[in-house]
């Protein structure tokens, strides 16, 4: 099959982008990021002030690549190189197009996209909620209720949409400068360990803890906080060890981004944990539990783990990742990841 090389430019204004309808050909009507084929000898920038110049009689600026489309129409294939543009001079005269829209985020899926283009459509509405996010505030003050230990209690003031003066509340483990409304980082607090044994039917290690909040047993996958100074990695050996006396070590193969630390629990409170997946590779260590833990320690199989979903009380971080043993390859425990 026929590859067809194009880009494509995104065109910028504010927190809207630029499609046009193709007013010729067999996908007449359908929507799309204006561009065009690459000459050879050119680069895709070069192509894309060049097409949008003949298209739209307008010069742009190309600010930053954004992705690559790989897509097969019946009759060929299309590589299409996408990216970030603005608009330097001219006002988009449309010379082939049929129609154009300016579009903001919430809008994007108005349009009829033809089949490639649509392909970037989530991934440019996420970029544009977040290039909107990053400018705006709404919290107005912040202060700190409480003063104990380990969380306290944090109220904001904020005005809302209409205008009026509102409170909210959230708990944090962190100190007044290191809040992530004011750091906007996402370095992790604290771990969840995802271990299982080196098995030919894998099992996995799960605690049944008495939890405070809720004044009963629950049971969840090996959690801590990160101390000062430890990587994730290091906390993981270290919390794993103290809660079941289980040695582990880390499995770093798999995406990346399955190691990126997110959010907990965002509506209350501003703490991010990152998973760490590995392996146990001893089984005999003693527990180094506090006075104040009450910790049982499983090493659950499949049948197990459905009976905990099914009958149990869970943490629903826990739930997930169980639900990712569940369907695991025993051959290949950590594939998920990939």
């Amino acid at each position: 099959m026929k590859t067809v090389n194009v880009a494509a430019a995104i065109l910028i204004d504010d927190d809207r982008v630029f499609a046009t309808q193709r007013g010729y050909g067999p996908m007449k009507d359908g929507w799309e990021f204006p561009g065009g084929k690459i000459e050879e000898g050119e680069t895709p920038e070069q192509a894309l002030v060049r097409e949008i110049k003949e298209e739209l009689a307008t010069v742009i600026e190309v600010d930053q690549y954004f992705d690559t489309v790989e897509w097969d129409y019946p009759d060929f294939h299309l590589s299409m190189k996408c990216f970030l543009c603005h608009v330097r001079e001219g006002s988009l005269d449309l010379l082939e197009a049929e129609d154009a829209k300016w579009l903001d985020a919430a809008h994007l899926f108005d349009v009829d996209w033809l089949s490639a283009d649509r392909t970037i459509i989530s991934k440019l509405q996420s970029f544009l909620f977040t290039k909107s996010a990053k400018r705006e505030t709404n919290i107005e003050s912040v202060e700190k209720l409480t003063d104990n230990p380990y969380l306290n209690l944090y109220h904001l003031g904020f005005h809302d949409r209409a205008g009026r003066q509102r409170h909210y509340y959230f708990v944090s483990r962190k100190n007044e400068d290191q809040l992530k409304i004011k750091t906007h980082d996402l370095k992790p607090d604290g771990i969840c360990i995802y271990a299982v044994t080196k098995e030919a039917e894998p099992r996995i290690a799960l605690v049944h803890e008495y939890r405070f909040p809720i004044d009963e047993y629950i049971y969840s996958l090996p959690c801590g906080l990160i101390d000062p100074g430890e990587t994730a990695d290091e906390a993981a050996v270290r919390e794993l060890k103290e809660e079941t006396g289980f040695a582990f070590e880390e499995y770093k193969g798999g995406a990346s981004y399955m190691r990126r630390p997110f959010f907990l629990a965002p509506g209350f409170s501003d703490e991010p944990g990152q998973t760490v997946f590995g392996t146990i590779t001893d089984t005999k260590g003693l527990k180094e539990n506090e006075s104040s833990e009450w910790i049982d320690v499983v090493l659950a199989d499949k049948k197990e783990v459905k009976r905990i979903l099914e009958e149990e009380k869970t943490s629903m971080r826990s739930a997930f990742l169980l639900h990712a043993f569940l369907k695991s390859d025993p051959r290949e425990p950590f594939a998920f990841l990939d």
